[in-house]
């Protein structure tokens, strides 16, 4: 196990919506050997994760990334679980986020690993991802939407979207391109 890092740039801005908290990193015991793969989500995060782990392990066999590789910014678990999850690790770790870059504090030593994907690829595989929530994972992310004011209703947000191309609509076109620059598109996936 290796040393705490000094820290090299704070994170620049802080990023919350209903899947992932960005501040919840402000806290988080990083090593020097620490791996950070960082993607948006749908593009290649847990395929990183397992050719990582299978270096990290020297070995091909397969292994539960989710319960190997900690995703510290993600609000579905009970706060402090992936920080415990991380601290009981005697490996050289390897954590998951899709925060932006500059949404994540820099270490020394620490790799930073990113991936990228066609946004209409990554949009349309959001939306299969989307459509497979359990009635169990809808209403966790209703609870996390009612209790933090940023969102109010939970009830009202789409989380199991029908219609493929609605979903590519609204996330192309989603309200956030009315503010701002009207020449610029700002995209996200979770509002």
């Amino acid at each position: 196990m290796s040393a705490a890092p000094r820290l090299i740039r704070p994170a620049t801005r802080q990023v919350r919506n209903r899947a992932f908290d960005s501040t919840s990193w402000d806290d988080f015991p990083m090593r020097s050997d620490d791996i950070v793969i960082s993607t948006y989500p749908k593009c290649g995060t847990t395929w990183t994760q397992r050719i990582v782990g299978m270096m990290v392990f020297s070995s091909a066999a397969p292994f539960p990334v989710q319960d190997i590789s900690p995703w510290p910014d993600f609000r579905m678990p009970p706060p402090g679980a992936m920080h415990a999850m991380a601290a009981g690790q005697m490996h050289r770790r390897f954590l998951k986020s899709h925060l932006p870059f500059d949404a994540l504090p820099h270490f020394e030593g620490v790799k930073y690993i990113h991936v990228a994907r066609d946004g209409r690829d990554a949009a349309m595989s959001f939306f299969n991802h989307k459509s497979n929530y359990t009635i169990e994972s809808i209403a966790r992310w209703i609870e996390i939407s009612n209790s933090d004011p940023k969102f109010g209703d939970g009830d009202s947000y789409d989380f199991s979207p029908q219609d493929p191309a609605a979903h590519f609509a609204k996330w192309v076109d989603g309200p956030e391109d009315d503010q701002g620059d009207p020449a610029a598109g700002y995209f996200v996936m979770e509002k």
